[in-house]
């Protein structure tokens, strides 16, 4: 006696064997999606590190007592990714940062800084960047030195 075509017992293993396959592909494809999540807020943070260094230079290439280095003060540069007005109702940084900076220095990120006299002759500059997952601070001391 000839037979032809699959039992149900052979097909049963098939169906077993392919949905564990497909199980295990759901799993891998939802931890790609986990590290690419991850990967993008650690690029995040780099671009955000970036432009509060280039920040962070740009202000301490001031003389010690020019006015952006105004003690004690917050000043915002950009707030959600624009840059800050007078319609943001808080103190906004120099027209010239936004000059040297450039328009797509904002990216989306609020980015300010303050700077602090800790001590006599000595200004603490520190540059804050707010973005999605977390923030940065970079700080620097600038003095007047004789």
């Amino acid at each position: 006696m000839k037979r032809q075509g699959f039992t149900l017992v052979e097909i049963l293993i098939a169906v077993i064997i392919s949905s564990i396959s497909i199980l295990g592909l759901g799993v891998l494809m939802l931890k790609s999606v986990d590290f690419a999540k991850k990967s993008e807020s650690k690029i995040e943070c780099a671009i955000a590190t970036y432009k509060a260094e280039c920040l962070l230079n740009y202000l301490v290439s001031f003389p010690y007592n020019d006015t952006i280095l105004e003690n004690g003060t917050t000043y915002f540069c950009c707030i959600n990714g624009t840059w800050c007005s007078d319609e943001d109702k808080k103190k906004c940084c120099n027209d010239n940062i936004k000059d040297f900076m450039g328009d797509d220095f904002c990216g989306n990120f609020t980015i300010s800084y303050l700077v602090n006299e800790t001590e006599e002759n000595i200004k603490k500059v520190m540059v804050i960047v707010e973005f999605k997952n977390g923030n940065c601070t970079l700080e620097q001391l600038k003095g007047k030195w004789q």
